[in-house]
């Protein structure tokens, strides 16, 4: 009787305090979830971070990313300063490197997105009535004032690349019409016969090609190869205040990047498929056939960045003059690859 008695006593506190627990577990774990403000540009180069949303590997760090897009990675920058997003990406341009000489202590920490050889992903075209004449980018002498574009002025990568081509193909840039033309309106452009020799990235590249408005002339892989196409950046506030969620980004990141080389590296139909599903959904790039036909970035495999090329990319802002104090400016300061380091040594080296 007593035996009988006691059971229903005894499984009444023992029911709550195992309720208590689930429901305390369950809350320590919620309060393990950490928000990560980021900007991106709905670049397909942000692959590694629409994967690792996707796939579930920003949360299995414990982290819940707010993303937002911007139209360049230069509108981030103050941002980022101000401590008001915690990560940004974009490709960097004299503006970023002004800032860190102001002393601004945003750091670029990771890859993302590189011309390596056979994913440059911008192109230089030719509009279709020139392209009998212009083959290669000698060729550019034969025309007397050739109309030419950059993507942005006051001192984007773009500006710097179009120098290098036209110092290979021997052309002096006082005898060159340069206009400021954005990449998605240079089909038009090319199409109306507002330009000559025009560069843009894809898609917008492989549709020139397809439709006949124009040909290739090279690849920027071709003549500068490994050139840096985008980066993470790091606000001073992440590093130093979280440092362990800063890390933990890198690992959900890298782990994107990974997933998404295997893809399109790979041969799996099925999983190429899986990310370029994803990538039309979160890039400007919505059309999911043309990620058959177009040139994709590239990545190093463990998300370093390239301090060769971003040293290049410096020196040639420094040359056109659009660095404010470059005796303050030491490239690789700006630059920390610890995160990536620490993620690549967490998943382990990337097999193919």
């Amino acid at each position: 009787m007593l035996n009988k008695l006691f059971k229903p006593i005894m499984a009444g506190p023992l029911l709550i305090s195992i309720i208590f627990l689930t429901a305390s577990k369950d809350s320590m774990g919620a309060e393990k979830i950490e928000k990560v403000i980021i900007g991106t540009v709905a670049a397909v180069s942000d692959a590694g971070i629409y994967v690792g949303i996707a796939k579930g590997f920003f949360k299995e760090q414990g982290l819940e990313l707010e993303p937002g897009v911007f139209d360049s990675g230069s509108n981030q920058v103050a941002l980022l300063a101000a401590g008001k997003l915690d990560v940004a990406g974009g490709t960097p341009a004299a503006g970023t490197f002004n800032a860190f000489a102001q002393g601004v202590n945003i750091r670029i920490v990771a890859d993302k997105g590189t011309h390596t050889p056979g994913h440059g992903y911008i192109a230089f075209l030719v509009r279709k009535e020139l392209s009998s004449q212009i083959k290669k980018v000698e060729d550019l002498k034969k025309l007397q004032k050739p109309r030419m574009s950059i993507n942005a002025t006051g001192g984007s990568g773009q500006e710097a690349q179009l120098r290098t081509l036209l110092k290979i193909a021997g052309v002096d840039i006082k005898n060159v019409e340069v206009k400021v033309v954005p990449y998605p309106q240079v089909p038009a452009a090319l199409a109306s016969n507002g330009l000559d020799v025009a560069p843009t990235i894809e898609p917008y590249a492989t549709k020139v090609i397809e439709q006949g408005i124009g040909t290739k002339l090279i690849w920027i892989d071709e003549f500068r190869p490994n050139d840096i196409g985008g980066v993470l950046m790091y606000s001073e506030q992440f590093i130093k205040e979280r440092p362990q969620a800063a890390k933990n980004f890198m690992v959900a990141y890298l782990k994107g990047v990974r997933y998404y080389l295997d893809a399109f590296e790979g041969k799996n139909p099925a999983l190429k498929s899986e990310v370029i599903n994803i990538l039309a959904q979160n890039t400007t790039v919505k059309e999911p056939d043309l990620y058959q036909r177009m040139r994709v970035p590239g990545y190093d495999t463990n998300g370093r960045v390239n301090v060769t090329s971003l040293k290049r990319m410096y020196a040639d802002f420094v040359d056109i003059g659009y660095i404010q104090n470059p005796e303050k400016v030491k490239v690789e300061s700006l630059v920390d690859n610890s995160f990536v380091d620490f993620a690549a040594q967490k998943l382990g080296p990337y097999k193919k």
